[in-house]
């Protein structure tokens, strides 16, 4: 099976072999027999042209719209694989703690009754300042270009609840109901993730179920990406699913990271709770984080993306 790049190339160098012999008579006419007509093109001529057209545009289409897909995943694994790698940087200078500021609805520094989805943006906005990277990192090309549009705010800090005037207005974008949709973060982020994360340990990956349905782009733990396939639907169940959609609606599509399973075999839901914790009675689930008591305190292997 040839790549789709090459397909398509060979198809285009048919469609345009096939029209230009169809046009040759009528384009350079000196260089063919002096008995071919000249007066133009006739309906059936310019019927069969169309048609051939129609034909080679039905089937380049899905090619081309592949190759593009393509290219927005590679550019959102592009970003995901930075955002991780500054993160791990961020970490190796702060007692390997990765970067986290738990944040209200209202972007206001929360120890405690932390919104899970604000603190994951306010923790991105952290990111940014503290390894001075632009926003536009974290605009996510399968969304349009989704993300935020201000710099992060340099006041921003892990503890600054002695200054409430310091906003996260990246966490008030994405958890805002009537705000411009435009400006919401498109990544999920796990700010539980652990020190001792491995490898097969999903961080971040895009939020929402319009970009690669079937799949989503995540990144893990050592910074290299890959996609994670969708398997199903779940039944929205309370402390359960709590990641929603960037339209506010429960985000019920269930996403398997396959290399992470637990001891009774299920694989990893990375956007729910389902199965993460290891208990003495057996496995259990995980409810959302709500502040600084589970910063760090998520399992090496299984994720919870908000």
């Amino acid at each position: 099976m040839y790549p789709t790049c090459l397909r398509t190339s060979r198809l285009c160098r048919s469609a345009f072999f096939v029209i230009g012999v169809m046009l040759r008579p009528y384009l350079y006419p000196s260089t063919v027999p002096c008995s071919i007509n000249n007066d133009g093109f006739t309906l059936i001529e310019l019927l069969v042209v169309v048609s051939i057209i129609a034909v080679l545009a039905s089937a380049l289409f899905p090619a081309i719209n592949a190759i593009r897909e393509n290219a927005l995943r590679t550019s959102s694994g592009n970003n995901q694989r930075q955002i991780v790698s500054s993160a791990l940087v961020y970490a190796n200078d702060n007692s390997q703690d990765w970067p986290v500021r738990p944040s209200d609805k209202l972007g206001v520094y929360a120890p405690v009754g932390a919104d899970p989805q604000a603190t994951a943006a306010s923790s991105f906005e952290l990111l940014a300042v503290t390894n001075e990277i632009q926003s536009k990192v974290f605009r996510n090309p399968s969304f349009g270009g989704l993300g935020p549009r201000t710099e992060a705010n340099k006041k921003l800090s892990y503890r600054d609840s002695v200054d409430p005037t310091v906003v996260s207005q990246w966490a008030v974008d994405v958890v805002a109901v009537t705000n411009t949709p435009d400006r919401k973060v498109a990544y999920a982020y796990d700010w539980t993730v652990p020190s001792s994360a491995k490898s097969n340990r999903a961080v971040i990956s895009d939020r929402g179920d319009s970009a690669h349905a079937p799949r989503v782009m995540a990144a893990f733990a050592d910074a290299h990406v890959e996609t994670i396939a969708k398997v199903g639907d779940n039944a929205v169940v309370a402390d359960l699913i709590i990641t929603t959609c960037l339209d506010g609606a429960p985000f019920v599509h269930v996403y398997e990271n396959k290399t992470a399973k637990n001891s009774v075999g299920q694989a990893d839901d990375i956007f729910t709770g389902n199965g993460d914790k290891e208990a003495a009675a057996g496995v259990v689930n995980v409810s959302a984080p709500a502040g600084e008591a589970d910063i760090g305190a998520g399992t090496s292997t299984r994720a919870f993306l908000f």
